[in-house]
């Protein structure tokens, strides 16, 4: 059987599609959330499309999974996929053939992934091999973003209902348990944001999140205020496979800077400056999120970097631009807009050839994990040499404060907004002379 993929043109003609996953147990508020954002990027005069959830099709129509045989499970999840799959390419090629080249969002209700939290893992492979998949193409690859809005049956449990949908029948534990199944399932991604009930007062809260998390990571120019990535130098007091009960997941990566006259400086430079149609999001601080009047402010420098990541062999890239302002006359800090797009091997390969000469190209391992439904990655590197054991734990947040694994990790100092610990500036060949590492 063929493989079911999006399409992959060259990435000059998808700047302006951007495909999101919202995901989640029951009543976690996805119905009403898609309802909002759709509302929200209209109005920023976008095209939106939305998937709907293909497996509330198929059970309204009297299927009952109780009564279900393992063959059954399995044919029905194969269906739900290349059902799911079909929706979704049919928005993403018409957002590709749209001359316009208006900016797109294509808002899916669930994603590929989830079908794996309804049946056996050996199922589940035996659902791909069939499908002529893996995970890295139905995971890492095929989504720009997941936000996982956690069930109320999770720390809202008063607003836990099974009124609002004919197909719903969890009871509060299995809605739990299948909500930890789901967020398992899509661990991993390198745009996940996990928004929990203990992270807001109310539901209204909760969606705003969403759209919050959603502009930071495809990077809209847009009035909302951004998550902020928060970056602590860590140790290891225990290593991540000797601690019991740690789910994670675990990659590699290469992070390569390139000389400003590069094809990838060029192809961002016009969408950078275009506001919500651009694909860039404007940040405050060293790692930050946040608003920032940018345009009587002139940049004062770019930075362009190509990643590679992965594992097992299987590889995404990437493909970011950096530009920075110069500092907020209020605040003193320094804003930047920053635009990140898939590219193919191809084209990474040739963008390897305007590495920048006076920076390393910097490896490490990036540990990806959950803990107290907060999403964690944590950047071991390995070379350069300089660099090698250096350890840095980074989680996006809004305003809640961070839950931090303090069990098995030694928390140093936090330094998300300190120059010195900037990846641009640890991949010096020269270090900063304030560099004190």
């Amino acid at each position: 059987m063929s493989t079911l993929l999006t399409p992959t043109p060259s990435s000059s003609s998808v700047d302006h599609i951007f495909k999101i996953c919202l995901t989640g147990g029951p009543c976690g508020g996805k119905t009403t959330s898609i309802e909002k954002i759709n509302q929200y990027f209209t109005n920023l005069g976008w095209r939106v499309y939305v998937a709907r959830e293909t497996a509330t099709i198929l059970l309204g129509g009297g299927i009952s999974f109780t009564e279900f045989s393992e063959e059954q499970v399995s044919s029905l999840q194969a269906s739900i996929v290349k059902v799911m799959m079909t929706i979704e390419d049919s928005y993403y090629n018409l957002a590709v053939l749209d001359r316009s080249k208006k900016p797109t969002l294509i808002i899916c209700d669930r994603g590929v992934m989830d079908a794996s939290a309804y049946c056996s893992s050996e199922t589940w492979s035996n659902i791909l091999k069939e499908l002529n998949l893996t995970e890295h193409q139905v995971k890492e690859s095929r989504y720009d973003c997941v936000v996982h809005l956690v069930t109320a049956a999770d720390g809202a449990e008063r607003w836990y209902t099974l009124d609002n949908t004919e197909v719903r029948t969890e009871g509060l534990e299995h809605a739990r348990a299948l909500d930890q199944r789901l967020l398992k399932a899509w661990m991993g991604h390198p745009n996940l944001f996990v928004i929990s009930n203990s992270q807001v007062t109310n539901f209204d809260q909760k969606v705003n999140m969403g759209i919050r998390a959603i502009c930071t990571k495809i990077g809209v120019q847009a009035p909302v205020d951004r998550y902020n990535k928060r970056k602590y130098l860590v140790s290891l007091v225990t290593p991540p496979d000797q601690v019991t009960g740690l789910d994670f997941k675990e990659f590699d990566c290469l992070h390569t800077y390139l000389s400003r006259s590069s094809p990838s400086s060029s192809s961002s430079s016009s969408g950078a400056s275009s506001g919500a149609s651009s694909g860039a999001s404007v940040a405050s601080g060293g790692e930050g999120g946040g608003g920032g009047d940018e345009a009587d402010r002139k940049v004062v420098d770019i930075q362009i970097r190509v990643r590679k990541r992965g594992a097992g062999g299987l590889w995404q890239y990437t493909s970011t631009t950096r530009r920075i302002f110069s500092p907020d006359p209020v605040t003193g800090k320094k804003d930047y807009i920053e635009t990140k797009r898939n590219i193919g091997h191809t084209q990474y390969v040739e963008l390897l050839t305007f590495a920048l000469p006076s920076h390393f190209s910097v490896s490490e391992k990036k540990i990806s994990f959950i803990h107290q439904n907060q999403y964690f990655e944590l950047d071991i590197f390995q070379s350069p040499e300089n660099l090698k054991g250096l350890i840095f734990l980074t989680s996006y947040v809004h305003q809640h404060e961070v839950p931090l694994p303090s069990d098995w990790l030694k928390i140093e100092k936090e330094v998300t907004d300190d120059p010195n610990y900037s990846l641009f500036n640890l991949s010096r060949k020269k270090p900063l002379d304030t560099f004190h590492h």
